[in-house]
């Protein structure tokens, strides 16, 4: 499953797109096919909903941390 979206940078302030890939459950009746066509996220925990991100900015390689809402 690919959940991606939109983030500005906190150190250059540049918005850019991103995407990560997250496990489909193993009962799933089909799975979805996803392709990488931005920079890839990296899921650090899930919670309620929510996942918590790390990305490095592909302008300035600051590392950023932010929720997303599932």
């Amino acid at each position: 499953m690919r959940i991606d979206g939109k983030h500005t940078c906190i150190d250059c302030s540049r918005e850019f797109e991103w995407m990560s890939l997250v496990a489909q459950p193993m009962n799933a009746a089909r799975y979805k096919v996803a392709t990488i066509d931005k920079p890839q996220a990296r899921v650090v925990e899930k919670r309620e909903g929510t996942y918590f991100i790390n990305i490095f900015c592909p302008q300035c390689n600051r590392l950023n941390s932010f929720e997303h809402e599932e």
